[in-house]
């Protein structure tokens, strides 16, 4: 999507939901594929996948099913693909319906919740738009800022991410 695009959509969601809600829309295609882009995440959300892909509850079951995929990650990394390849492969059971969105997202929530970063470093680590959308709903938005804030770099590009989404819906 365009950063014309964007706004547009920004401005049809808040004329149609109006105030006090706002919308924080995804950078490249759906949350889960947004965090799947994010390197410090990516390993993570590939477990949260193949997790949600089971309907096992034995650990050891689950431990092995993380085990692999931390191997399927690596093989990817050192098989120098791209972020947005890796995306694609993350994503792909769940564009498929071999994994349920809710169920990743209590996979993922239940790995983040392990893992030892402190809120600044998960910050960090979250697409802008996600990290806006939490403090919006946590009070620490900024009534009239952009959703979506302007970064220098991709202003001549355009939006962030934008550069493997027409890969990722291919």
């Amino acid at each position: 999507m365009t950063q014309d695009g964007i706004a547009a959509r920004l401005k049809t969601l808040r004329r149609d939901v109006g105030d006090p809600v706002d919308a924080f829309i995804a950078d490249s295609w759906t949350l889960e594929f947004d965090l799947a882009l994010r390197p410090e995440l990516a390993e993570s959300v590939h477990q949260a996948v193949q997790l949600a892909k089971t309907s096992s509850r034995k650990p050891e079951r689950l431990a092995k099913i993380v085990e692999k995929a931390s191997e399927t990650y690596a093989g990817w990394k050192e098989a120098s693909l791209s972020a947005t390849e890796i995306a694609v492969k993350i994503y792909q059971p769940v564009h498929d319906k071999e994994a349920s969105k809710a169920e990743v997202a209590e996979q993922l929530a239940a790995i983040l919740r392990k893992r030892s970063d402190t809120p600044e470093q998960m910050r960090d680590r979250l697409p802008p738009y996600l990290v806006r959308a939490i403090d919006y709903v946590t009070g620490g938005y900024v009534p009239g800022a952009p959703a979506i804030a302007a970064d220098p770099e991709d202003e001549e590009v355009g939006v962030a991410g934008m550069h493997g989404a027409a890969a990722a819906g291919a």
